[in-house]
């Protein structure tokens, strides 16, 4: 393949930029899992249908924010890389729609185990 064909294969391509980010003390967390409070961080309005919308994001950025919390020596980060991978991978349909209960609902499925997903208490779905 040539650069400009590359190029245009992940133009086309329709990932939505949905990572977990920490949460500030004040604000509520989507996810909470011993210190590790993680909120949602969703582009509001994510239309993947259109190019010009997905050529705002940049999947560089998204890979460097995951690779650096993987590669950290810090527990809490390496936690939060994997969560919110698996929060990424989810959060879109084959159709380009956004999917951010499921989303969740997998990332927490990694911490508390599938059975207790919908039932732990101290988290909420935003």
């Amino acid at each position: 393949m040539t650069p400009s064909e590359i190029k245009a294969a992940r133009e086309k391509y329709s990932y939505v930029p949905a990572r977990l980010i920490r949460a500030s003390d004040h604000v509520a967390a989507d996810l909470s899992w011993k210190s590790i409070k993680l909120i949602m961080d969703v582009p509001k309005g994510w239309d993947a249908t259109h190019l010009q919308t997905r050529l705002q994001y940049s999947s560089c950025k998204l890979d460097n924010f995951h690779g650096k919390l993987l590669q950290s020596e810090n527990d809490d980060d390496l936690v939060q890389g994997l969560l919110s991978v698996v929060f990424w991978g989810f959060s879109s349909g084959a159709d380009g729609r956004l999917n951010v209960r499921r989303a969740l609902s997998r990332a927490r499925a990694i911490v508390f185990g599938m059975s207790t997903v919908s039932t732990h208490e101290t988290d909420r779905v935003g």
